[in-house]
C-alpha cells in the first residue's frame, strides 16, 4: 500500500515536471520563431535597399 502512494506521488511530480518542461521548450520555440521572422525581415529590407541603389 505505501509503495503504491509513493509511485503515484513519484508519477505526480513527474507529469508537473513534464509540463513545465512542455511549457519552456513552447515558449523557447516561440522566441526562435520571432527572432527567424525578424532575421528574415531585416534580410528582405536589406536586399530591398539594394535593388533601389
Amino acid at each position: 500500500m505505501c509503495k503504491q502512494s509513493r509511485d503515484i506521488s513519484h508519477t505526480r511530480k513527474n507529469i508537473k515536471w513534464l509540463k513545465f518542461s512542455h511549457r519552456a521548450f513552447v515558449s523557447q520555440s516561440i522566441q526562435l520563431s520571432n527572432i527567424m521572422i525578424i532575421f528574415q525581415a531585416k534580410k528582405s529590407k536589406e536586399s530591398n535597399i539594394s535593388e533601389y541603389q
